[in-house]
């Protein structure tokens, strides 16, 4: 059964981020992880992560699946909303699914 939309999924751990993206099956589809840069704050870096992933899925969108909606998460407290401010252009907070200072549950990814 189809999620109907892609999941961009964040973590940082043990100084890495790691952003998973999961095709509108559910299907993880790509992974992709790397040391915090130098010079960057942890949310600096994981803001950075997400636009990451975000670009990754507009180069793969043909075979990720065709939608136009993309649930978001990550583990870093504040990150989630400050690159939803910065994705929509707008000073959004985020509610209830989106919180960024839920870490995923393994059952969400």
């Amino acid at each position: 059964m189809s999620e109907s939309y892609i999941k961009i999924v964040h973590t940082q751990a043990n100084g890495e981020d790691t952003v998973l993206i999961y095709d509108i099956y559910g299907w993880e589809a790509m992974r992709g992880t790397w040391p915090i840069a130098k010079g960057e704050t942890p949310l600096e870096s994981a803001i950075s992560s997400l636009w990451s992933g975000v670009f990754e899925v507009e180069k793969q969108v043909h075979w990720l699946g065709d939608t136009k909606m993309v649930a978001f998460s990550s583990n870093v407290e504040g990150a989630l909303d400050q690159f939803i401010k910065e994705f929509t252009g707008e000073d959004t907070e985020c509610a209830g699914s989106l919180s960024s200072t839920t870490q995923p549950k393994d059952s969400d990814l």
